[in-house]
């Protein structure tokens, strides 16, 4: 078993034991310190800062900065881990600031559902789980946790939180990916959903080695191919796509964002799609967990 692992696994079961103190500012403040000393991100905060460098050229002592706001976020997610299960319209209300609540309620009140954007960044369950309290009918496209190194050591954690943000997708469900799924199954099952009226929740931040399915992005000053079959799949059936953020604003607080994408084919919604990460990224760095894969 990796150092990494068993540093995860300590960490984890120190989140579980802070949530018998409650879900407040007393506690997420708890576990942001903690998160400094304890968390197994920790160990990748050299390769995250240098690829922060790389592209941002950010001064030494931002560099410090960011990095230790990338294991906070770390660490708050590890906590969330425990609490979805118990989240409440209540608890979004008093705890997640809107910052386009025009756009967002005109996503609550579609009754078409549509392609969700967003990224790999410390939230997306968070998000998903939010959406799915409020619309009842979403979709998280995602890959399978088989898929990951970790899964069996780690495989009490990640059931878990699976088990309680998919409970919030009413209708919905997670469809996941592996190296062993039949491409052709798991679009037939994105295409049923949004056939239903669903919302399918998606990210598209993995770079991926370039072929015939790929398609050619600038990201920064970067050329990188990603994969897009959800996105094509949503243009053909004529649905709405949006692209959404949840970003840490301090404490127990965080802000959601979005922003609905009109172009009608791919490349252009991809386009408009790292353009807001850019954006989000220039403004707050650690928001994206990408750093550990994004090399110049």
């Amino acid at each position: 078993m990796s150092f990494f692992v068993v540093q995860y696994q300590r960490f984890l079961k120190i989140a579980n034991i802070l949530k018998f103190l409650g879900y407040n500012s007393i506690t997420y403040r708890t576990i942001v310190f903690l998160a400094k000393y304890f968390s197994p991100y920790r160990l990748y905060l050299p390769v995250i800062q240098h690829n922060m460098y790389q592209v941002l050229k950010l001064p030494n002592n931002e560099l410090v900065k960011q990095g230790q706001l990338y294991v906070k976020q770390q660490g708050i997610f590890c906590f969330n881990a425990f609490f979805i299960k118990d989240i409440s319209l209540q608890w979004v209300e008093d705890h997640i600031h809107i910052k386009n609540p025009t756009l967002y309620e005109q996503l609550l009140k579609n009754t078409n559902g549509g392609l969700i954007l967003s990224y790999h960044h410390h939230f997306q369950h968070l998000i998903a789980t939010v959406l799915g309290l409020y619309t009842n009918k979403l979709s998280f496209v995602a890959m399978s946790p088989e898929s990951s190194p970790f899964y069996t050591q780690l495989k009490p954690y990640i059931d878990y939180l699976h088990k309680n943000t998919q409970k919030y997708f009413g209708k919905g469900k997670y469809i996941f990916i592996d190296e062993l799924s039949s491409k052709r199954v798991v679009y037939e099952e994105i295409i049923q959903s949004l056939a239903n009226n669903e919302f399918v929740f998606s990210l598209h931040d993995n770079f991926v080695s370039p072929s015939v399915k790929t398609y050619n992005i600038h990201f920064f000053d970067k050329s990188v191919n990603v994969l897009a079959g959800t996105i094509n799949i949503a243009l053909k059936m004529e649905k709405k796509i949006y692209c959404c953020s949840l970003e840490w604003t301090g404490s127990d607080k965080f802000e959601f964002d979005i922003i609905e994408i009109n172009h009608q084919n791919v490349e252009k919604v991809l386009e408009s799609y790292f353009k807001f990460l850019e954006h989000k990224i220039q403004k707050n760095p650690a928001f994206w967990e990408g750093w550990q894969w994004f090399h110049n």
